[in-house]
């Protein structure tokens, strides 16, 4: 078995000029990146691989996260990820290391919960900073298609601050 969590980015400000993908959190995006790496302390998950979006938000949520994680691993940042369709998550997914148990996916909407709904058949409520644990049936990453059905075993919402 595998374990996926999709991590959406945290609140970020809107752009005033510049890119898209050069978009920082805001304050609450800040406090909320904590909240979901207090959540991900909590459950006590042993994560080996961390694999982000190269945005600046997905960038700062990982940042915020981490020390609040208690996560003793570097993060991947993967320019693929950005935006990023369902298709090409699955590819990125599949193209991970085996030795790799649990894997937190750090990027954007609307690709995560679109990811979420067609590994669970579930449709999220997945606002920024949402967090969510999928337990895979696969043997290895390479398994993973849109046809593999996971088990979501819990979602940290934020807003409702459930997950807890």
């Amino acid at each position: 078995m595998k374990t996926l969590l999709v991590l959406r980015h945290a609140k970020a400000a809107h752009p005033e000029s510049g890119s898209d993908h050069d978009r920082p959190l805001t304050e609450r995006g800040c406090r909320n990146a904590v909240e979901a790496g207090t959540v991900l302390a909590r459950h006590a998950l042993a994560v080996d691989l961390i694999l982000s979006s190269t945005s600046e938000r997905t960038r700062q949520t990982v940042e915020h996260l981490l020390p609040a994680s208690g996560l003793n691993c570097a993060p991947v940042f993967d320019r693929e990820l950005y935006h990023a369709s369902v298709p090409q998550l699955l590819s990125v997914i599949q193209a991970l290391p085996e030795n790799c148990l649990t894997v937190l996916l750090v990027g954007h909407n609307p690709g995560l919960s679109e990811l979420v709904s067609v590994l669970t058949g579930w449709i999220p409520s997945f606002p920024t900073a949402a967090l969510v644990q999928l337990d895979l049936s696969i043997d290895t990453w390479g398994e993973i298609s849109e046809h593999t059905r996971g088990q979501r075993q819990w979602l940290f919402n934020p807003k409702d601050a459930t997950g807890f």
